[in-house]
């Protein structure tokens, strides 16, 4: 469990007590914004460091410019084509977990990082409110401000990062495989109508 996570990030070069975020490098997930609250954080005194795990959809050069643009190379990394249970290591060893995207059809990272018993933070779209039934912890996805006072204020509150771990436990079994199923048709049946 525990161990083999924190192996995992020791062996490769990511900081303990990282902020984790998970999904496709593009837009909609806006890790631009999310690497300059980063960034603010740093020149206020306060250093986070951040995980970025997911597929390139486009975005990965441009956002790995700005981490380098930004001197943030040994703060922020930018991690691609993991399997599985690298992404499940990752869960394990990370600190709290970030959701920033200004549009989800669903959200199934919310629902992982809730069963990984980790605190969470996300945008406040209405897909993210009902997924944790605004018992979450939400910021404007525009506001590089409201993120990253979100993201120290939860870093700094243990009682508040208990509340959402006690809260996604209670909130996971709502997600049984039945459930997700068709919540995975009904989207697959959107994609297949927007064409």
């Amino acid at each position: 469990g525990k161990e083999r996570a924190m192996l995992y990030v020791r062996e490769n070069g990511i900081p303990n007590d990282f902020l984790l975020a998970i999904g496709h490098f593009e837009e909609r997930k806006n890790y631009s914004r999310l690497i300059d609250a980063i960034g603010l954080l740093n020149d206020r005194g306060f250093s986070i460091p951040l995980v970025i795990a997911g597929n390139d959809s486009g975005q990965y050069k441009e956002l790995q410019h700005k981490v380098d643009k930004l001197g943030l190379q040994s703060q922020i990394k930018l991690l691609q084509n993991l399997n599985d249970n690298e992404i499940g290591l990752l869960y394990k060893a990370c600190r709290l977990f970030i959701f920033p995207s200004s549009y989800e059809g669903f959200g199934i990272p919310l629902i992982e990082a809730m069963a990984a018993k980790k605190a969470f933070l996300s945008s406040n779209i209405s897909v993210f409110r009902e997924l944790s039934e605004n018992e979450g912890y939400y910021f404007p996805f525009d506001d590089i401000e409201a993120m990253a006072e979100g993201i120290e204020m939860l870093s700094g509150s243990d009682d508040e990062q208990q509340r959402l771990i006690s809260y996604g436990q209670r909130r996971v079994p709502d997600f049984s495989f039945e459930i997700l199923s068709k919540e995975l048709i009904s989207l697959y049946r959107d994609k297949i109508y927007e064409k």
